[in-house]
Parts: structure tokens; C-alpha cells; sequence
């Protein structure tokens, strides 16, 4: 499922046009809610919200976490020096800040290449388990097909 979330992530910031950042979507107007339909960009996190709020699932905020850490961990494997999680009023930076900020200082290629290895990484994921489950290892998890 994730892979799949993931996906269509991409397909839905499918340009610089329908990406932005400070803000979870927009339309010609400006700010606008995520979910309103005539919204036209949206930030990684927004467009994640976006996809995820869309699907006809039981589990969303299941989806919507794992999806979450698979983009955390994609950027923390990109990172050319090491992350640290700020701490603002003794609370740990939660994934959707880190990620909201990390969309917030990227390019739109950056926000490209992320979602391409968080994609990659979905991905080997499912062949290892599938490869796995062939040797008898065990059941292949429903949320984990691509």
C-alpha cells in the first residue's frame, strides 16, 4: 500500500507547477485546504494527505504514518551530513514536521528524487519479502504489495 501511496504521490506533484511549500496545497486564490477540490499544488505532506484521504481504506492513519516514515527515512539516507530532530518546547520534531520542513527548503527535484527513493526503497521491500515468502519464510503482508 505504501508503494502505492507513494506512486501516486509523484504522479500527483507530477510538475514544479503542482508542487508548492509553506502551506499544504493551493489553488489560483492561494492557501487553500488540502482536501478542497480545485486545490492545484500541494507540499509532500499535503499531497500525501491528499492521496492517502482519497483511498477506499480502513487503515488510513496506518498508511498515513508508514508513508510518512518512508519519506522520513528516504531523507534521512539522502542527507549529505547528519539530521537532528530539534527539540522546540522539550517535544521531539514530529515526521510531518521534519517533512514539512525539509519540503520547505528543497527544490521541486529534491522533492523528486526523495519520493524516487522512498519509491526504490518500497520496492526492494516487496521483492525481499516476496523472495522470502517463496522460501517459506513466511506469509507476504497484504499492505506491503506494490
Amino acid at each position: 500500500m505504501i508503494f502505492r501511496v507513494l506512486q501516486d504521490v509523484k504522479k500527483l506533484l507530477s510538475s514544479p507547477e503542482r508542487w508548492t511549500r509553506g502551506t499544504l496545497a493551493r489553488n489560483r486564490k492561494g492557501k487553500t485546504n488540502w482536501q478542497n477540490s480545485n486545490a492545484e499544488s500541494f507540499c509532500m505532506t499535503g499531497a500525501v494527505n491528499r492521496i492517502i484521504y482519497d483511498l477506499a481504506i480502513d487503515n488510513k492513519a496506518k498508511v498515513w504514518t508508514d508513508t510518512m516514515a518512508a519519506l522520513f527515512d528516504a531523507i534521512t539516507a539522502d542527507a549529505k551530513e547528519p539530521l537532528y530532530i530539534q527539540r522546540k518546547g522539550g517535544q521531539a520534531m514530529t515526521l510531518y514536521r521534519m517533512i514539512a520542513r525539509f519540503n520547505d527548503k528543497s527544490t521541486y527535484n529534491d522533492i523528486i528524487r526523495i519520493l524516487d527513493k522512498a519509491i526504490e526503497s518500497e520496492e526492494q521491500k516487496f521483492f525481499k519479502t516476496l523472495r522470502m515468502q517463496e522460501k517459506g519464510i513466511g506469509p507476504l503482508p497484504k499492505d506491503l504489495h506494490p
